[in-house]
């Protein structure tokens, strides 16, 4: 399975609108070869949701498991 990281000027709030033409055309394209694309930089619940409606299928940040010693990420949280 091939993975593509997208840089953080389409997950960063006041950059994101400005590439969301780009963005969409970038998941056109990965969709058809069947690219996994992983968003980073996802530091809210805005952008969380931004990248997931647009069709990314994974995602990182400190939204998600801020930086810390260990894992601890609680799966069980609703959105």
């Amino acid at each position: 399975m091939d993975f593509v990281k997208l840089d953080r000027r389409f997950t960063v709030e006041q950059n994101a609108d400005q590439w969301a033409d780009q963005l969409k055309l970038l998941l056109q394209q990965v969709t058809v070869r069947r690219v996994v694309v992983l968003a980073g930089f996802v530091e809210n619940t805005d952008s969380l949701l931004s990248v997931i409606q647009k069709g990314v299928g994974l995602v990182s940040g400190d939204f998600l498991q801020p930086p810390d010693a260990e894992r601890q990420f609680d799966f069980a949280i609703n959105l």
